[in-house]
């Protein structure tokens, strides 16, 4: 059974980080490749989904996708530890 990353609180703010986080997520529990934020059918899509996520798309690159999930599995992987750890004491 694949276990699904995580998911996303409901009713967030529209803003850059909330738009990458949810990316990060849609894009690492569906396999998607890094590449799909930088393609015009996706912007276009988003765009027509919100138009304030149109200028905030334009500021996401693959590359900060990839560096925000390391970060995301890094912090997971800590907390996995954490809950590890506290269920040894």
């Amino acid at each position: 059974m694949k276990r699904k990353i995580s998911t996303l609180p409901r009713g967030l703010e529209l803003n850059r980080k909330n738009l990458q986080m949810a990316l990060v997520y849609f894009i690492a529990n569906v396999n998607l490749p890094f590449s799909v934020v930088e393609m015009k059918l996706f912007m276009d899509l988003l765009h027509l989904i919100n138009k304030q996520a149109g200028p905030m798309i334009n500021q996401i690159s693959r590359q900060r996708i990839s560096n925000h999930l390391s970060q995301v599995f890094v912090q997971l992987q800590e907390k996995i530890k954490q809950e590890i750890l506290s269920k040894q004491v």
